[in-house]
This record gives structure tokens, sequence and C-alpha cells, in this order.
């Protein structure tokens, strides 16, 4: 047996109901392709790489850039080219 929600929803702040249950939550937005209606769970469409924040740049300089943010041991540095690179990565694997 199911214990009753005696919270408050975190959506809209009424007592009684659970965000998954509220009846102002808006549309389900798929976090794989950005489109309403369906979970990234049942998607079948590509995933959608927001690339709009990265500058443009090839596998080896972003290579080079993360060998020296390495090489200067800063963590910072680092994880911000180690992202990057992998998302180059990620377009070149989807653009073959």
């Amino acid at each position: 047996m199911a214990r009753p929600f005696t919270g408050t929803c975190r959506l809209c702040g009424v007592e009684g109901h659970p965000a998954a249950e509220c009846p102002d939550k808006g549309p389900t937005i798929c976090q794989n392709c950005l489109q309403e209606g369906h979970k990234a769970t049942e998607c079948e469409a590509a995933r959608v790489i927001d690339t709009s924040g990265v500058p443009e740049m090839e596998s080896a300089a972003a290579w080079n850039m993360l060998k020296a943010a390495s090489d200067e041991k800063d963590i910072d540095d680092f994880k911000a080219v180690s992202d990057l690179h992998d998302l180059i990565i990620s377009i070149g694997h989807e653009n073959h």
C-alpha cells in the first residue's frame, strides 16, 4: 500500500500532491532531443548537442590546450578544455 503524500509540491507550492502529479506542470520535455511529449528514455531521435558556446577549434588544438592545462596543474582550465575536447570528439563522431 502506497503512503499518501503529505508534503508540498515543489512546482506550485501547494500542499497535497507531488510535482509529478502537479496540475500546473508544463508539458514533458525530452532531455535528449528537447522536443515535447516524451521522456529521454522513450526517445528515438538523435541527441541534440548545443554547440553555440563552443569556439571553432580543431581537435588537435583542443588537445594541446588540455595538455597545457594538465602541465600547469590548473584544474579549472583542465576541466573546461576537457569538456570542450569531449564535445569536439562527439560532434566529429556524429558527422561521420
